[in-house]
């Protein structure tokens, strides 16, 4: 309705007549049936008696005008057009098949889903014109796409990474960890071990670990040369305390005893070379600290005094010691391949496998919201 109506007024009597609100004259509506009546009339009467009325008339024409914007009466053919379903190469048909395909990785779904009535059902709610694809067409498309990218994801981040750790689950004797150069340095860099366990076994193994603690330190001393000083600030070295009275198991008393027995003989060397070496050697001279602490703790308190060898420490102690990611894995794929997706193929298992694993990553979602 024109605003103009605020300031006239249509008697039931006569209604091709207009009654000005303010000077009570009979202004003509412009015709004498409905169809051909107008407001021009009106606007001019406003405009020639009442200038001031017709200032505000024109002020909240123009006010309705931009609050409606570029409002355009959409076309027969653009309404149809709304009416019309996705292509499936369209950007929208595309977009919704992703989210629908991490729908299914995300939350454990069998791929036949897509396939389920009720599930189509609310697609079909959501959005009437977007076409369910087929189990077939996830199968074969749209999941190894996302595979694809989800493993170009990871192939970035381990490309920017320094150095990786990862833990698996295998079988081996104690004689085969103790001769694995990973597993000896990582030892020695223990400060609640350092070589005092080595030393009990085998005078060789200790030689050929300490050796490879060698290597390590100053392959890591050269590429802290060429890398830009940090700002980085460390926390006070914690407060050393005496070990425990009891220990909490009989094994526990063993590992105290062989402590104990190597500290006597333990005294900080002199007259040796400063640089990585010597930081080696003044650390392994040092008595270990209580097993109860954390070995990460004290890298961070003694990174300023020794902080070639608390660089290696982060290389070698970030690997988690223990099997449980990897048993998770292996329950991971218990649960993919069950009796609903009894028809996936090895190849599509390893990639849904892997997708459950790696996506969260790549959609920067954290595990607390997946297992929520």
């Amino acid at each position: 309705m024109s605003a103009v109506w605020q300031y006239f007024s249509v008697k039931s009597e006569n209604d091709s007549v207009a009654h000005c609100n303010t000077c009570h004259a009979q202004v003509s509506r412009g015709g004498t049936e409905p169809g051909k009546f107008n407001t021009s009339n009106l606007i001019a009467h406003l405009k020639q008696h009442h200038k001031t009325l017709h200032e505000d008339f024109r002020k909240t024409t123009e006010l309705k005008k931009q609050s409606s914007g570029n409002f355009k009466q959409p076309t027969l053919p653009e309404t149809l057009a709304k009416r019309d379903k996705f292509p499936r190469d369209s950007k929208k048909a595309l977009t919704l098949t992703e989210k629908i395909c991490q729908f299914i990785v995300l939350d454990d779904q069998p791929l036949s889903v897509v396939s389920n009535t009720g599930f189509k059902r609310l697609i079909e709610h959501l959005e009437p014109r977007y076409v369910m694809p087929s189990r077939h067409y996830i199968v074969d498309k749209t999941i190894p796409q996302m595979h694809k990218e989800v493993k170009e994801c990871i192939a970035m981040h381990l490309d920017k990474a320094s150095a990786l750790s990862f833990t698996t689950d295998i079988w081996s004797s104690e004689r085969d960890v103790e001769s694995e150069p990973l597993y000896a340095v990582a030892t020695l860099l223990d400060p609640r071990y350092k070589d005092k366990y080595l030393s009990c076994t085998n005078v060789e193994t200790l030689r050929h670990a300490k050796a490879a603690l060698k290597a390590a330190v100053l392959k890591v001393e050269e590429e802290l040369k060429t890398m830009p000083p940090s700002d980085e600030t460390v926390s006070e070295p914690v407060k050393k305390t005496s070990r425990m009275e009891g220990a909490s198991s009989t094994l526990g008393s063993i590992f105290d005893e062989i402590l104990d027995e190597g500290i006597t003989a333990a005294t900080p060397s002199e007259h040796i070379t400063p640089g990585a070496i010597f930081e080696m050697k003044s650390y392994l001279c040092e008595a270990p600290i209580e097993r109860k602490n954390n070995p990460l703790h004290y890298w961070r308190a003694n990174q300023v005094r020794l902080p070639t060898l608390a660089a290696t420490a982060a290389k070698f102690l970030s690997a988690p010691c223990t099997s449980v990611e990897s048993e998770r894995l292996f329950s991971t794929a218990s649960i993919i391949v069950e009796e609903h997706r009894s028809r996936l193929t090895a190849q599509h298992a390893e990639m849904l496998i892997f997708l459950k694993k790696n996506l969260p990553i790549m959609l920067g979602l954290q595990k607390v919201e997946l297992e929520e």
